[in-house]
């Protein structure tokens, strides 16, 4: 039957032209012809002609269209060869990231004519570029067969390395009770924020540790092999006073009610003594543990702790020693006679004329007036007065504070970046060599005298001579010690830390004296304001205080205790 018969009936039953598909292919031109149905119709061979020219297919007989045409397989059968065709072909670029763990594939659709590229095409695509590990043959298949073109389709992926990791740790009560001071906006202290006791019971679990993780070697999408590390050291997972691992080894309980707290790597348990008050009605205490006072201490009383003391009230003429921490939710008027000893970190709202001493940091709300104060580590105050005045300040640390002495110019000490151990043993040496220098002339006045008077004496009384002879002894071992002290005085490692600074928010007033080491600093008539002072190599540097922009304190862990000099 003629085409346009053909073309007539197919129009009037309303089906479209037939179809088919003519594309290149592995060097070849191939043609698909679908079979009609009722909704195409018939291919004909002038119109895969047609399309042979437009694409530039090399002319085949039209015999061969025929028969593809009749047999309508549907399948791609091959006409002539196309060697030209491969310029119409869709493409492949590959791309790897940085960490060379993840390789990607980006297909570009072919021209009109043009085929997609097979997956043996990106695998060889792949292998050129060096990806031969990791590779996802379902995502190349799944983006060829539903044309995923310009789009990054990841195509390989590395093995990621596992390092070793040690057994950790996990610890189910507050390592670090100072943390909700060390939180809080602006840095202000708030004591309320602070509990150094935390009760458990008996047989509750404390801390449990999870076993290692094995290494594992890793390997990028180019086979290269990413070593693993072995496990480190594991965590400290000890046992201490009144505790005890499960059966497992994996697990550490309490053997009794009691406060919790980790020290030197190890879970210790002590007893708590909890009391209203101390006075008449209790005594002096002197526990093995820690001692919480909800109310004050009285006038003349000594508390004495082997782990913490806090005391929710005042503290007045009293003594207070603990091997770990204090908090003195109110503060101390020690009227003289006040003098607190404390093994850890010292927190208090206010200090007056009394002695304290630090083997770890202080932090104080409002006020330190009239006072020694010793700390191996920081002195930081942090309130809406936050003032020192009057008294001798030691930091091994940082100083921190708003006022530093007062308009009435009284007489404040500040002594930064010496471990008051050190600066204790030099003051001592300074004083002793003075008493000996005192003393020795004491001693040659007497010899000269005992001289004079056996020059006029006609006899040489025993006694004279005797106590001659003593006093020239006394005065040689005199020499002697004046002799060592001068050399320890003038080896003594009086040089601050290096990471030690002063810091007045606000005003620091005449009469203030500071310094670090043997450098020493003192404010003009007109004080100075919003200052930092550093130990230089040469002088103190002073720079000014901004507080948007605050120096960061150092933290200070009385356990590692150490201190280098600048």
């Amino acid at each position: 039957m003629p085409k346009n018969k053909i073309m007539d009936q197919d129009y009037k039953a309303g089906r479209k032209p037939g179809r088919f598909d003519l594309k290149y292919l592995d060097g070849w031109a191939v043609l698909t012809v679908f079979p009609p149905d009722e909704s195409s119709g018939v291919v004909y061979p002038e119109d895969v002609t047609a399309r042979m020219e437009i694409l530039g297919i090399p002319r085949v007989r039209q015999r061969i269209i025929s028969e593809i045409i009749e047999e309508a397989a549907g399948q791609p059968r091959k006409l002539v060869e196309w060697p030209n065709g491969a310029d119409l072909t869709g493409s492949v670029e590959i791309s790897v990231s940085d960490d060379e763990m993840t390789g990607w594939i980006e297909i570009t659709p072919p021209k009109k004519g043009g085929s997609d590229p097979d997956i043996e095409d990106i695998y060889a695509a792949l292998k050129e570029k060096g990806i031969i590990y990791g590779i996802k043959e379902e995502s190349i298949q799944n983006a060829l067969e539903n044309h995923q073109y310009r789009k990054k389709i990841t195509a390989a992926e590395g093995l990621p390395v596992i390092h070793g990791e040690a057994p950790k740790v996990k610890y189910l009560f507050e390592t670090n009770r100072g943390k909700p001071y060390l939180e809080m906006d602006f840095g202000r202290i708030n004591l309320r924020e602070l509990n150094f006791v935390q009760n458990v019971k008996e047989d509750d679990t404390l801390a449990l540790i999870g076993g290692p993780t094995e290494p594992r070697n890793g390997k990028t999408v180019y086979g290269t092999v990413l070593p693993a590390e072995p496990p480190g050291e594991a965590d400290s997972f000890q046992t201490g006073d009144n505790t005890r691992f499960n059966e497992e080894g994996n697990t550490i309980l309490s053997n009794i009610n009691g406060n919790v707290f980790l020290q030197h790597g190890k879970v210790h348990v002590e007893p708590v003594v909890h009391v209203k008050n101390v006075d008449y009605s209790t005594g002096n205490i002197d526990f093995e543990g820690t001692v919480v006072i909800d109310g004050s201490i009285a006038d003349g009383f000594t508390v004495k702790a082997w782990g913490n003391i806090q005391v929710g009230k005042y503290a007045g003429k009293c003594s207070l020693e603990a091997g770990n921490n204090i908090i003195l939710k109110a503060g101390m008027h020690g009227s003289g006679e006040g003098r607190i000893e404390c093994g850890g970190d010292l927190y208090a709202k206010y200090f007056e004329t009394a002695e304290v001493t630090s083997r770890g940091s202080i932090f104080v709300e409002e006020a330190v007036m009239d006072c020694e104060v010793y700390a191996s580590g920081n002195i930081v105050l942090k309130g809406k007065r936050a003032e020192i005045i009057g008294g001798h300040i030691v930091a091994g640390g940082v100083l921190w504070c708003k006022e530093l002495g007062n308009a009435n110019e009284t007489k404040t000490q500040a002594v930064i970046g010496i471990p008051p151990d050190d600066y204790r043993d030099f003051v001592d040496a300074g004083m002793h060599l003075k008493e000996s220098h005192e003393l020795l002339s004491d001693v040659d006045e007497k010899i000269q005298q005992i001289q004079r008077h056996l020059q006029l004496s006609e006899q040489q009384e025993e006694k004279y001579l005797q106590a001659l002879t003593q006093l020239m002894n006394q005065s040689e071992e005199l020499e002697e010690r004046i002799k060592g002290l001068k050399e320890f005085l003038k080896q003594a490692p009086l040089k601050s830390d290096k990471n030690s600074f002063l810091v007045v928010e606000e005003t620091m007033h005449y009469g203030v004296t500071v310094r670090f080491g043997k450098k020493e600093f003192q404010p003009p008539h007109k004080g100075a304001h919003k200052t930092i002072l550093k130990s230089g190599i040469q002088n103190i540097q002073e720079s000014g205080y901004n507080r948007q922009d605050p120096p960061k304190i150092p933290v200070f862990n009385p356990d590692e205790e150490t201190h280098s000099g600048a």
